[in-house]
């Protein structure tokens, strides 16, 4: 880059690049994750080419950049404050993304802090491009399977061809159908979106279009995606369902996705703009430098760096320290009930939800007013990153020939205070299950992941109690002589209303209290 000889550029970019060490080796867990995750997960593969997009985005612009005038901006420090708060949250409650997604914000507010304000308003697009590095996008799944469903579903009834839908899983008279993670289409939509923030830059002046590429980037995809899904399901159908069944139809996916961006970018070339901003310097014109920053060489400076990495590295001290405190000893799971109606069985049912990495667990069967009823206690006493209360990995059933048709919530009312339980329906090939789950942080109740999330870590910072547990209550329906949808939520509910104080004394008890 022409001017990089110059002093200031030179010690401040030195700078750069010794804070980014620093930042990347007291982050060492964070930032392995996020290189793992694109190796190992095909969704985020992409996430190699984002440091070097960003590269030649920077590059493009290096006409204009070497008129910047650096400086350190003590304002700065707001915004890496913000990112080490965040990245300590995530850190308390184990939520990767969160600590991923605030570790890039570090990286850009400390660049921001050492090189200055102008330089990252002129590099504003490229240093916020480098979020897409950061693998989210997981929350979107459900979504967009039940989307994708219910989208294929409605395209083939107006096809004429006889269909029944039980949530994400579909028939025809030609076969069965479901729509899994892979078939979501969320990797269409990141890489989607990824590549069209890059050539709305690139190709237009105006905000507006901009703002409007970026969101027909979003669109397109999940639309296509859907038509997709129709399409396969139609090969399949007319075929009698000797094609497309298999991983065949992946291949049609990316091919068609493929024809999906090359008319998304035919589209926007219409109103694309003739001259960009990093590209309106000639190559021939001619390069002042600025003025030379008067805090580049001198003990302000090295105070101002100094302050910046130090402000990097608490988080994770603190983290260390919150999340390291001695507990008391717990005991194994065993509840008591007091009321004499509820008498335990053995299991009616093979169903058991999954629980990855719960110190305890107890599951147990009881017979309650005449109900039949499942307990499923997980608990956990000192979470980590795979062995944590709220993942995707928790799931409603841990066996294949377990189903989940429906989702949704009810509200439940307690002693307590209000619930929203989360409700599932789960089915075999013989029975119907109406399951409920809901949280327990400390000694407060939440059918809410994210609120969920949240408890745990004010708890670890005003060292509060540190266990939780993931409780689920089932109850069979629908089948003879079982009580029907309603009568399930009011027998679960009744249940609760009378035992749950019992269940919550036997997890005091499981984690020492």
């Amino acid at each position: 880059m022409p001017g990089l000889a110059h002093s200031d550029w030179g010690k401040r970019l030195s700078a750069l690049v010794l804070y980014i060490a620093i930042a990347l080796v007291a982050f060492y867990g964070t930032a392995k994750s996020v290189v793992t995750t694109w190796i190992e997960l095909e969704t985020y593969n992409h996430g190699f080419l984002i440091v070097p997009i960003f590269l030649w985005l920077i590059w493009r612009q290096r006409r204009q950049l070497v008129r910047v005038t650096l400086g350190s901006d003590p304002l700065a420090l707001f915004a890496m404050t913000g990112s080490g708060i965040l990245w300590l949250s995530g850190a308390l409650v184990d939520a990767l993304v969160v600590q991923q997604f605030a570790l890039v914000g570090l990286l850009i507010s400390g660049t921001w802090a050492i090189l200055g304000r102008q330089f990252a308003r002129q590099t504003a697009f490229p240093l916020a491009f480098l979020f897409f590095a950061v693998p989210m996008g997981d929350g979107l799944v459900p979504f967009l399977i039940d989307y994708t469903a219910s989208f294929t579903v409605r395209l083939v009834e107006l096809t004429g061809i006889p269909v029944y839908q039980e949530g994400r899983y579909f028939y025809l008279p030609s076969g069965n159908w479901s729509v899994i993670a892979a078939c979501s289409g969320v990797r269409y939509l990141i890489a989607s979106v990824t590549l069209g923030c890059v050539y709305a830059y690139i190709s237009y002046n105006s905000l507006f279009k901009r703002l409007f590429f970026i969101l027909l980037s979003i669109i397109l995809p999940i639309l296509a995606n859907g038509l997709r899904a129709y399409m396969i399901v139609m090969i399949g159908h007319l075929s009698n369902m000797e094609l497309a069944v298999g991983v065949d139809h992946l291949l049609y996916g990316w091919v068609f996705f493929g024809l999906v961006m090359f008319g998304l970018f035919y589209l926007g070339s219409f109103w694309r703009d003739d001259q960009v901003p990093a590209t309106r310097l000639s190559e021939g014109a001619d390069i002042t430098m600025p003025p030379v920053s008067a805090d580049s060489t001198g003990i302000g400076f090295l105070a101002f760096f100094a302050s910046v990495v130090l402000l990097a590295l608490i988080w994770p001290g603190l983290s260390y320290a919150l999340d390291h405190r001695e507990m008391p000893a717990g005991k194994p799971l065993q509840i008591a009930f007091k009321s004499t109606d509820v008498e335990e069985i053995e299991a009616p049912w093979p169903w058991v939800p999954q629980s990855i990495g719960a110190d305890q667990v107890l599951t147990a069967h009881y017979r309650h007013e005449d109900n039949l009823l499942g307990v499923h206690l997980y608990q956990y006493l000192h979470q980590e990153q795979g062995a944590e209360l709220v993942t995707s990995v928790n799931i409603y059933a841990g066996h294949k020939h377990w189903r989940k048709v429906s989702k949704g919530s009810f509200p439940l009312e307690l002693e307590t205070g209000h619930i929203d339980v989360n409700q599932a329906l789960m089915k075999s090939a013989r029975q119907t299950l109406l399951v409920w789950m809901f949280y327990r942080v400390g000694d407060d109740y939440t059918g809410n992941d994210y609120v969920a999330k949240g408890l745990e870590a004010l708890r670890k910072l005003s060292l509060g109690r540190l266990d939780s547990a993931r409780i689920l209550v089932a109850v069979e329906i629908d089948d003879d002589g079982k009580p029907a949808l309603s009568e399930g939520q009011s027998v679960l509910s009744g249940f609760l209303t009378a035992n749950l104080p019992d269940i919550a004394a036997a997890l005091d008890k499981g984690a020492g209290h």
